[in-house]
């Protein structure tokens, strides 16, 4: 049986941090085989890039491990949609939304887009 814990962040983040090693030994105490990445704090509010690329890095460095949600913050718009596909094309495997930190209301249609992009890429939001 495979364990995967499918909601850890990683990053350097202003209210978190934590390195890829640090999860990888949190992971191995508690018998996890895989875990689902995404960013921190200001880097799944705002600086979306920046936290993409570390997620990015992290399931590069060690994809028998690790794999990774983009995060992308809707009020961005065509911006959002284009890092998006930009993390997806990189080698992220889905989309990370946190409508408490990115303020806004899961069912407004500025979220639409970036819906239609993970249906068309048939990948998990």
């Amino acid at each position: 049986m495979t364990i995967i814990d499918s909601h850890c962040h990683i990053g350097e983040g202003v209210r978190k941090s934590v390195t890829a090693d640090e999860l990888l030994r949190e992971m191995d105490v508690a018998g996890v085989d895989r875990a689902v990445l995404c960013s921190v704090d200001q880097f799944i509010a705002v600086e979306n890039r920046a936290g993409n690329n570390d997620v990015l890095r992290a399931v590069q460095a060690h994809p028998d491990r690790f794999s990774g949600l983009a995060a992308v913050n809707p009020w961005f718009q065509e911006k959002a949609v284009e890092e998006l596909e930009r993390s997806l094309d990189a080698g992220l495997c889905g989309l990370k939304l946190n409508s408490h930190l990115q303020g806004f209301v899961l069912s407004d249609p500025i979220v639409h887009p970036l819906v239609a992009t993970c249906g068309e890429r048939s990948v998990p939001l």
